[in-house]
């Protein structure tokens, strides 16, 4: 009766153990997933600073031609056209950015997801484990009382 109670817990503790593999092959999986969206980000925030680069750059040409506004007035007016053309230029990429920030948050949706159905298997587990060990205490309870 003994060996076949080992053999049992052998058992049980084989499964334990694959099932806690399970999850850290899981959890492995959801670490990539945030090194991606943490490359998005990273993406992102090159793409702000590239903007930022360029409006500073803008910046600097208006104080110039800021200057100079009395004796070039003419020339202001075709850098301003110049300008409003890398506005749009800026104003497409705020676009494609907004874009990308859609696709993060549905990524970001589906981790949750998963998270989600995650903490319902763990849940499931610690209920099959606590049942588990209740019916091995029945079990050692009734050994013990069949010996004495």
């Amino acid at each position: 009766m003994v060996e076949w109670t080992d053999g049992r817990l052998d058992e049980l503790s084989k499964r334990v153990d694959d099932g806690f593999a399970n999850v850290d092959r899981r959890f492995e999986q959801v670490d990539r997933r945030f090194d991606q969206v943490d490359q998005k980000f990273e993406q992102v925030d090159r793409r702000f600073e590239q903007v930022d680069q360029k409006f500073e750059e803008v910046n600097k040409k208006i104080d110039e031609q800021g200057q100079t506004m009395p004796k070039e007035f003419a020339r202001v007016d075709q850098k301003l056209i110049k300008v409003d053309g890398q506005f749009e230029r800026v104003g497409e990429r705020f676009d494609e950015m907004v874009l990308h920030f859609g696709r993060v948050e549905s990524e970001l949706v589906r981790v949750n997801d998963r998270l989600d159905g995650f903490h319902r298997s763990m849940a499931w587990v610690a209920w099959t484990l606590s049942i588990g060990l209740l019916g091995l205490l029945g079990v050692l309870t009734g050994i013990v009382a069949t010996k004495f």
